[in-house]
């Protein structure tokens, strides 16, 4: 079965090239849902991703549910294996071609696979560094995984992916993570570059939306953002001593890919 993979961009442009690179040649399909970027998010797109389809949103805001409900339409276009991810987030395997043809041949019984979900986050003293144009999870190793799959993703061949509020649960299958994929978010990495991004979201979030408390990580002031960093970077460990299968999946796909894995420990 095809493999498609859906997500939504609103000026995306740092994140796009690193984004596009790594899952253009994982998957069969892409579709990218234009939050009315006003960069040079689509020209990228176009560029790195030509074969893929770029649609423009029916929704204004960014709202926690009109945006899932706009992914699961996007979805029940698509047969075959979907995953709906969000720029921040990159989707690791071994080799996902072979990973669900397997599924496929051996595990019939299986509608759903939710990743292992993996946050980066920047030392204190690496916050400023600048970055490569290698792959952003080949350059950083410090992070946590919460135990619970707080940020795990689905990956399935239902119609839609059935999700609650957020995409992290769904009603396809409970949420036993699978450490042959994983997600790997960058929610506090690299923080030179991502701190204008987590700003200039909030202004599409809806004040319904800050009302309810959905989206608020996007709703954050400058202040607020610094102190949750800071938090986030006092339980962050080095994921790459800690986790050894997480270890072996990025030196494997740094050297499928003639890379070098060097993130700091």
């Amino acid at each position: 079965m095809p493999l498609t993979l859906i997500s939504h961009f609103y000026n995306e442009e740092f994140l796009l090239p690193y984004w596009l690179r790594h899952h253009v040649p994982m998957f069969d399909h892409g579709v990218l849902i234009d939050y009315a970027s006003t960069d040079n998010s689509v020209a990228i797109i176009r560029e790195l991703a030509p074969n893929w389809e770029v649609r423009p949103s029916h929704n204004q805001w960014f709202s926690a549910r009109e945006v899932d409900a706009e992914v699961m339409h996007v979805e029940a276009m698509f047969a075959g294996w979907k995953i709906a991810l969000n720029t921040t987030e990159f989707l690791l395997c071994h080799d996902l071609p072979l990973y669900v043809r397997w599924m496929e041949k051996y595990r019939t019984d299986v509608r759903g696979i939710w990743s292992w979900d993996v946050t980066l986050v920047d030392r204190l003293e690496e916050r400023d560094d600048p970055v490569t144009q290698a792959p952003l999870h080949f350059q950083k190793r410090w992070g946590y995984f919460d135990n619970g799959g707080e940020h795990s993703r689905i990956l399935h061949h239902e119609k839609d992916g059935q999700y609650h509020v957020g995409r992290h649960h769904s009603n396809i299958v409970s949420k036993i993570i699978d450490d042959g994929l994983f997600t790997v978010w960058l929610g506090w990495s690299p923080m030179r570059y991502i701190t204008e991004r987590k700003l200039q979201i909030k202004t599409k979030i809806p004040q319904t939306d800050k009302d309810a408390r959905m989206g608020h990580q996007h709703a954050l002031t400058a202040d607020e953002m610094e102190h949750r960093y800071l938090d986030r970077a006092g339980k962050a460990y080095d994921l790459w001593e800690r986790h050894p299968n997480y270890r072996e999946m990025i030196e494997y796909l740094a050297n499928r890919n003639g890379l070098t894995a060097h993130g700091r420990g």
